[in-house]
């Protein structure tokens, strides 16, 4: 019989002293930690009383060895359950990319521009699309020939004009489709969005890939921010479209990041003459006095005053100017304008011997501006004229002209041809400012 008992781990080659082992005791081996309950041979039990088993010692089933992990490498299960539970949330991860965008009830929140909207069904986010279009937001559906996108642009403390929203939106769609790019007011009116008023527009164009487009656009305005929504698809799919845009565009909804915004007052200055007044906002407007040259060419002008545009370098070609001038004479407004658009073009003086003449031209929004005005005193004209001198278009004029007691006041506000996206709303603004005293 052999002196010592060999572990129970078949392969290691570890031996214990017959002599320190007690019959049914639970040891451990110190080369692999294998543990296992001695039972000694029969014969080595005659005449032997049976041990007192210690109390940390569990009697063995049958003959059989325990072989449980070793204790240096308690941190396997650790690790196992370190990594299942990544995976896991890993695949949850992987789920929600897939089936997120797809999923109704979805919220894509932009706190920076104040606005949440649900995801409608059928629409998957397209970052790529927004990365190119340069926009917050767009969805794409029915492989991505159906998209409808959202643009927001923050105007600070003040509230952006209809202009300046319709400019940002053509501006951003002539990028997207340079070629046969054209667009109109919708004519069946504009819409209500998150009780907000949009003015609506259909366009139609062409990708740099010769790629036709038709669709929509709307703009308006909360607090300060600017919004255009956008949809545009295949030109034959439009109709088929416009249902799916109207969901996107009811899902909107304000949020509540600025319900403390309040717009920036309008430094008013207020300028009171004989029989008439004008109010004018000092941010873009500025009263000057009338140099001896310039009562040469104006020499019934009364005031002047220059535009500039705030946080622009502004070079003569960009600048604007208006003149209240008090002409002789009372009638009807329609002999008053008369009398204003002659004065006008007997002051300019044509660069070749045609004469110079002014014509009634539209808006930038192609609406006829030749209105009757009801002011706070006397009723008043309003036209938008193109000057034509010696051929070439050279100034737009805004007039606006009411007849007081014995005299006609005339309103004449000009800038250059090519800077009228620039001014025109400007000039429509001030001239909302003159008020002429009832006769």
């Amino acid at each position: 019989m052999s002196d010592g008992v060999h572990c129970a781990n078949p392969a290691c080659t570890q031996e214990f002293p017959i002599s320190f082992l007690v019959d049914g005791t639970l040891y451990q081996c110190p080369a692999c930690a294998t543990q296992f309950v001695y039972k000694a041979p029969v014969e080595v039990l005659k005449g032997v009383a049976a041990p007192i088993l210690p109390a940390t010692t569990k009697p063995s089933i049958g003959a059989q060895s325990v072989v449980p992990r070793r204790i240096d490498q308690w941190w396997i299960p650790a690790l196992i359950t370190i990594v299942v539970v990544l995976l896991v949330g890993f695949l949850a991860l992987i789920g929600i990319k897939i089936m997120g965008p797809t999923g109704a009830g979805k919220y894509d929140n932009f706190s920076q521009s104040n606005f949440s909207i649900k995801r409608p069904e059928g629409f998957t986010r397209d970052a790529g699309q927004e990365l190119d279009f340069q926009v917050d937001l767009v969805y794409t559906g029915a492989g991505k020939k159906l998209l409808w996108a959202v643009l927001a642009k923050d105007y600070g403390g003040r509230v952006p004009t209809p202009r300046e929203l319709l400019e940002l939106a053509i501006e951003r769609l002539k990028r997207k489709f340079p070629d046969n790019f054209e667009y109109e007011k919708r004519s069946d009116g504009d819409e209500t969005i998150a009780n907000l008023p949009f003015m609506a527009h259909d366009f139609h164009g062409r990708t740099a890939d010769s790629e036709e487009v038709a669709g929509e656009f709307f703009v308006g305005t909360a607090k300060g921010i600017g919004y255009v929504f956008f949809g545009w698809t295949r030109p034959e799919d439009r109709d088929e479209a416009k249902p799916g845009w109207r969901t996107a565009r009811n899902a909107f909804s304000l949020l509540e990041t600025r319900a403390k915004w309040t717009p920036e007052a309008i430094n008013l200055e207020v300028v009171d003459g004989k029989g008439w007044e004008l109010r004018f906002d000092k941010k873009f407007w500025t009263q000057e006095e009338i140099s001896k040259e310039l009562k040469e060419a104006h020499p019934k002008a009364v005031i002047r005053v220059e535009g500039r545009i705030p946080g622009r370098r502004t070079y003569a070609g960009d600048m604007a100017e208006a003149y209240v001038i008090v002409l002789e004479g009372k009638g009807n407004l329609t002999d008053g304008v008369t009398l204003a658009k002659k004065y006008l073009t007997d002051l300019e003086k044509p660069v070749d011997e045609s004469p110079a003449t002014l014509e009634s031209t539209l808006t930038l929004e192609e609406e006829q501006l030749d209105k009757k005005i009801e002011s706070q005193g006397t009723p008043q004209m309003r036209q938008l004229l193109r000057l034509v001198a010696g051929g070439d278009a050279t100034k737009i004029y805004l007039i606006q002209v009411g007849s007081g007691n014995k005299q006609t006041v005339l309103l004449a506000a000009s800038c250059p041809i090519g800077a009228r996206k620039l001014w025109e709303e400007n000039l429509i603004n001030l001239s909302n400012g003159l008020i002429v005293d009832s006769p």
